[in-house]
Order: structure tokens, then sequence, then C-alpha cells
């Protein structure tokens, strides 16, 4: 027996001969045995003990096969409806992203892109994107001037060969 939740998971009741566990028949039983499955951690409650990983994951093989599905489809589309430019562009984008999913996929002799992402660049880098494309004569010289900080910094003479700065 199986309840949803209300995201959309169907997650396991504990059923004993038909009855849920703890005696109760109906919709009270239910929610209670509903409670108690949600209180065990995830990878217990939904992928058989196997990880939260198990049943989220994807492998780079069903990534890239389907961008490559989905570009061989707009491709198709631009050729069959090319007045349709909503059909054959969804298509294209959905493959794009894909593709950059499947680029930034841990392989076997490397980790996922974004293993390794420090927030502090990510949180400015977007601010400044967002600058640059709301305010573009404050983003624009504002993109250039952390480009030449950053590569400033990257090249400064007092760097020992270690990376740390001397002191």
């Amino acid at each position: 027996m199986t309840a949803s939740c209300p995201f959309g998971r169907s997650v396991p009741i504990p059923v004993n001969s038909g009855t849920p566990v703890g005696g109760a028949v109906g919709d009270a039983a239910v929610a209670a045995d509903y409670a108690v499955a949600m209180d065990r951690p995830e990878h217990e409650a939904s992928s058989g003990g196997q990880g939260p990983a198990a049943s989220t994951s994807y492998p780079r093989w069903v990534v890239g096969g389907g961008a490559a599905v989905s570009l061989l489809a707009a491709a198709g589309l631009f050729v069959a409806a090319p007045d349709r430019p909503f059909l054959w562009s969804g298509a294209l984008r959905a493959g794009v992203l894909l593709g950059v999913f499947w680029l930034a996929l841990p392989t076997k002799s490397r980790p996922a892109a974004w293993a390794d992402v420090k927030p502090g660049p990510v949180v400015i880098g977007l601010a400044t994107l967002f600058l640059v494309v709301r305010f573009p004569k404050v983003g624009v010289p504002l993109a250039v001037l952390l480009v030449i900080v950053r590569y400033v910094s990257s090249r400064s003479p007092f760097r020992r060969k270690d990376g740390r700065r001397s002191a």
C-alpha cells in the first residue's frame, strides 16, 4: 500500500495482511502511517535503502542521449515546419540544456563540474550579470572592472609558487 505525498511521490506504508501496521483502518491510519514513513530517512522511505541518489541520478549516457534526441528532433522540426518556431525552438533549448548538463556530469576520471564551486564568486557573477542586463551603464563597466581585478589578482607578483600570498 502506498500514499502519495504533496510533492507527487509515492511513499510506502507498512502493511500487515491488508491492515496498516498499528491496527487502525481508514484515512486516519493512512495519515498516521504516512507520518511514520516520512519520519524515516528519505533513502529508506523512497528508494529501497539504496541511498538518496539512487532514484534521482541518471547515467551520463541517458542525459547525452536525451540531448541528442532533442537536437535531432529540433532539426527535423525545423526542416518539416520552419514556419512554426515554437515547436523546434523548444526542442532546441531542451537539447542544448541537456547537452550542458551532460558536459557537467561527473565521469570516472573527473568529479562533477559543480563539486568545487564556491558560492561567493557565483553570487558575484550572477549579480553582475543582472546588472549588465538590467542596468548596462552600470553593469558593463562593473563587469570589465571585475575581469581586470580578477586578472591582476591571479597574476600578482606577491604570490608564492604554491598559490598563497606572501606576508
